[in-house]
């Protein structure tokens, strides 16, 4: 099967870890990597990728975060 060119990325919900298995199988039906992430309703998006990451992908991993995700610790807040 030939992958599209415009076929870059694509995203699969889940609420559990993909199990490594399950990323070769889902990868070789579509011809294309998989890998994990993390988001949540809090930051509106994701907030780290294994997509593009310079140390490449890791099964059970999250990846590195996104450009422009900073940390917010509340250590500096006085109340």
């Amino acid at each position: 099967m030939d992958t599209p060119e415009s076929l870059r990325a694509t995203e699969a919900d889940n609420v559990a870890r993909l199990f490594e298995a399950t990323a070769d199988r889902r990868g070789a039906a579509v011809a294309v990597e998989m890998s994990e992430g993390y988001g949540l309703t809090e930051t509106t998006a994701a907030t780290h990728t294994g997509v593009g990451s310079t140390f490449g992908t890791k099964h059970g991993s999250i990846g590195q975060p996104l450009l422009n995700t900073g940390r917010i610790d509340g250590t500096d807040f006085r109340g």
